[in-house]
């Protein structure tokens, strides 16, 4: 079993590894990837959210991608 104390130091490492996309209906950016190919799994369901697909756009930073909510259907590798 897990003791509190220990599950509490455990919090802030697994809260740094979430993804927080940020965008709307046209863009999305999505932080700490090392690739266009990495970035695409969270800006896909983004933009899905719209009736879209992301579209790689730039890097921005070190490890920013930007992408573009465009309509259409891409049929991507699962």
């Amino acid at each position: 079993m897990i003791k509190p104390v220990a599950l509490l130091s455990i919090l802030p490492v697994l809260g740094a590894c979430i993804m927080h996309t940020t965008g709307d209906a046209n863009s999305v950016s999505v932080p700490n990837v090392t690739s266009a190919a990495e970035g695409l799994y969270w800006a896909d369901p983004h933009c899905g959210q719209f009736g879209k697909v992301a579209e790689f756009k730039s890097m921005t930073g070190a490890s920013t991608a930007m992408y573009e909510c465009v309509p259409g259907a891409v049929a991507r590798p699962k």
